[in-house]
């Protein structure tokens, strides 16, 4: 009797192990489904959001390739416009400076006697003011009609001899009466080397002409 209960007890410790051996792997193999099941759907959610984000980063791309052609076409356009500028501008400068050469050219064919002639009235002219300082009571009067040849005499040259003739001397005897002062008058009046007229002595020189003349 005691063993038989033995038994029965031994019996029931079994089946109570198996029956929970059982359980347990029933429990792990849910919760190893139900583990798959969260975990197919965590990477079907997260594969929708690694889409949905691909795809709003490949839109950002192209939408910054597309800025990046307008800009660039746009750019090109600025080039080529400030290239034709340029262009322009380097055209207006060449036909200045052509012009430029053209008027340089010009000027230079000018005759220069034109404006040596231009200072050689208004040097004249001053002398001509001058005129008035001298003394013709003493040298006389003379006028072109019957002026000598005065670039014979020693130191006076053409444009001395007009300067000569502005002040109204034209004659070797007008000269021969120099005296002292209107040596220096004279001088400074043809705007001469100080003291040349006296150095080459023009007052000896137009005596002895003017007494050949005589003879």
């Amino acid at each position: 009797m005691g063993n038989a209960i033995l038994v029965a007890l031994v019996l029931m410790l079994v089946a109570a192990i198996l029956g929970g051996i059982i359980v347990w792997l029933l429990m792990r193999n849910r919760i190893a489904e139900a583990r798959a099941a969260s975990a197919s759907q965590s990477r079907s959610i997260f594969s929708e959001d690694d889409s949905e984000a691909q795809k709003e980063e490949l839109a950002k791309m192209k939408k910054a390739y597309d800025d990046c052609q307008a800009a660039q076409v746009k750019l090109r356009s600025n080039s080529d416009t400030r290239i034709a500028e340029l262009q322009s501008e380097i055209n207006a400068l060449k036909a200045e400076l052509a012009n430029a050469k053209v008027e340089v050219a010009a000027e230079a064919e000018k005759p220069a006697p034109q404006g040596k002639a231009a200072k050689e009235a208004e040097a004249l002219e001053r002398v001509r003011q001058r005129a008035k300082d001298l003394d013709f009571d003493r040298i006389g009067v003379a006028t072109a009609d019957d002026k000598d040849d005065l670039k014979i005499v020693k130191g006076i040259g053409p444009f001395i001899e007009k300067k000569l003739n502005a002040l109204g001397i034209y004659k070797f005897k007008q000269i021969a009466n120099f005296d002292d002062e209107l040596i220096e008058k004279v001088n400074e009046a043809i705007e001469f080397f100080p003291g040349r007229v006296r150095r080459d002595n023009w007052v000896g020189q137009a005596a002895e002409l003017a007494k050949k003349k005589e003879e």
